[in-house]
Order: C-alpha cells, then sequence, then structure tokens
C-alpha cells in the first residue's frame, strides 16, 4: 500500500484536505460511518484515480466501523471506484449513492 508521511493510502483525505472550492461534486467521494439514521462525514476520497490502495482503505474502515457497530456509506462515488468495490465484492456491503451513470449497489 502507497501512503504519505501521514500513513493515510494515497488518494484518502479528510474533509479538511479537499481543495478550496470543491463541495464533494465532481471527482470527490464523500465517505460516511453511519449508524441508523446518523450519518457522519470521516473523509473524503479523490475519484480521479481510484486504485486498490483506496478500497483497501474503505475495506478497512468498514472493518472498525462494523466492530462498532456502524456501517461506512459513500457519497457521490465515481464509475471507476464502484467497478473496483464490485471487482473486490465490497459494493454490496456498502451504502450510499450508485456511482454515476450505473445501477445501484445491489
Amino acid at each position: 500500500m502507497s501512503s504519505r508521511g501521514s500513513g493515510r493510502p494515497v488518494g484518502v483525505g479528510t474533509a479538511e484536505e479537499v481543495p478550496p472550492g470543491t463541495s464533494g461534486e465532481g471527482p470527490w467521494t464523500v465517505v460516511l460511518v453511519v449508524d441508523g439514521e446518523v450519518e457522519l462525514v470521516v473523509g473524503r476520497v479523490d475519484g480521479r484515480h481510484p486504485d486498490l490502495a483506496v478500497v483497501d482503505a474503505l475495506a478497512r474502515c468498514l472493518l472498525e466501523a462494523r466492530r462498532a457497530g456502524c456501517s461506512i456509506g459513500l457519497r457521490h462515488p465515481c464509475p471507476e471506484l464502484g467497478a473496483l468495490l464490485d471487482l473486490v465484492g465490497l459494493a454490496d456491503v456498502l451504502e450510499g449513492d450508485p456511482p454515476s451513470g450505473t445501477a445501484p449497489f445491489s
């Protein structure tokens, strides 16, 4: 897994690291922890070039969320990220919007 000095996989950032003027639209996928009706934004994923390091980070987040009795949700996932999640079998366990221009996660 490639990482920066922070230990996070490349392409995954916190909400504070989103470039000014972006609102989650476009190439950014919003990552949420979901507990019933409550959703908490925990970060954003750069959707321009998603790779397996991003999928690995999401899988680790999902594991930790499940241990706490929660789940992970995605908002505005790009089709490429959706395809990667489907490839590794995570598309059906993540809540949220389907990737733009595709059918809902099933």
